[in-house]
Protein backbone atom coordinates (compact mmCIF):
# COMPACT_ATOMS: atom_id res chain seq x y z
CA UNK A 1 0.00 0.00 0.00
CA UNK A 2 2.55 2.61 0.67
CA UNK A 3 4.22 1.99 -2.40
CA UNK A 4 1.49 2.25 -4.63
CA UNK A 5 0.18 5.68 -2.43
CA UNK A 6 4.17 6.79 -2.99
CA UNK A 7 3.40 6.50 -6.54
CA UNK A 8 0.25 8.47 -6.77
CA UNK A 9 1.23 11.05 -4.54
CA UNK A 10 3.92 11.53 -6.88
CA UNK A 11 2.43 11.72 -9.97
CA UNK A 12 -0.59 14.15 -8.43
CA UNK A 13 2.40 16.56 -7.61
CA UNK A 14 3.85 15.80 -10.59
CA UNK A 15 0.58 16.60 -12.53
CA UNK A 16 -0.32 19.67 -10.43
CA UNK A 17 2.88 21.15 -10.87
CA UNK A 18 3.91 20.30 -14.21
CA UNK A 19 6.84 18.47 -13.80
CA UNK A 20 8.14 14.95 -15.02
CA UNK A 21 7.26 12.07 -12.25
CA UNK A 22 10.92 11.49 -12.60
CA UNK A 23 11.16 14.50 -10.88
CA UNK A 24 9.30 14.05 -8.02
CA UNK A 25 11.42 13.03 -5.09
CA UNK A 26 11.13 12.73 -1.72
CA UNK A 27 13.39 16.01 -1.36
CA UNK A 28 10.31 18.21 -3.97
CA UNK A 29 8.66 20.44 -1.80
CA UNK A 30 7.14 24.10 -1.82
CA UNK A 31 10.64 25.70 -1.58
CA UNK A 32 12.33 23.42 -4.29
CA UNK A 33 8.79 23.33 -7.16
CA UNK A 34 9.07 27.37 -8.21
CA UNK A 35 5.19 26.48 -9.54
CA UNK A 36 4.48 25.46 -5.98
CA UNK A 37 2.76 28.56 -5.24
CA UNK A 38 -0.46 29.03 -2.84
CA UNK A 39 -2.99 28.48 -6.06
CA UNK A 40 -0.88 26.04 -6.73
CA UNK A 41 -1.16 24.60 -2.89
CA UNK A 42 -5.04 24.90 -3.18
CA UNK A 43 -4.87 23.01 -6.43
CA UNK A 44 -3.23 19.95 -5.11
CA UNK A 45 -5.06 20.22 -1.77
CA UNK A 46 -8.33 19.65 -4.08
CA UNK A 47 -6.87 17.34 -6.11
CA UNK A 48 -5.68 15.00 -2.86
CA UNK A 49 -8.81 15.49 -1.37
CA UNK A 50 -11.22 14.12 -4.18
CA UNK A 51 -8.78 11.38 -5.00
CA UNK A 52 -8.57 9.80 -1.31
CA UNK A 53 -12.25 11.24 -0.14
CA UNK A 54 -11.58 12.75 2.73
CA UNK A 55 -11.31 16.46 3.58
CA UNK A 56 -7.58 17.81 5.36
CA UNK A 57 -8.10 19.64 8.22
CA UNK A 58 -6.45 23.30 8.78
CA UNK A 59 -2.93 22.01 10.59
CA UNK A 60 -2.99 19.19 7.74
CA UNK A 61 -3.29 21.52 5.23
CA UNK A 62 -0.93 23.92 6.41
CA UNK A 63 1.84 20.67 6.36
CA UNK A 64 0.85 19.70 2.80
CA UNK A 65 4.06 21.26 1.56
CA UNK A 66 6.79 18.87 0.68
CA UNK A 67 6.02 14.92 -0.98
CA UNK A 68 7.24 13.40 2.22
CA UNK A 69 5.08 15.49 4.23
CA UNK A 70 1.78 14.89 1.87
CA UNK A 71 2.80 11.18 2.33
CA UNK A 72 2.96 10.78 6.40
CA UNK A 73 -0.36 12.86 6.18
CA UNK A 74 -2.07 10.23 4.34
CA UNK A 75 -0.79 7.19 5.89
CA UNK A 76 -1.93 8.42 8.94
CA UNK A 77 -5.19 9.40 7.91
CA UNK A 78 -6.05 6.13 5.39
CA UNK A 79 -6.97 2.68 6.83
CA UNK A 80 -4.25 0.21 6.89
Amino acid sequence: MKEHLQERVRAIVAETFGLDPFEVTDATSARTVPAWTSLGQLRLIATLEQTYGFKFTLDEMAALDSVVNIERILVARLPS
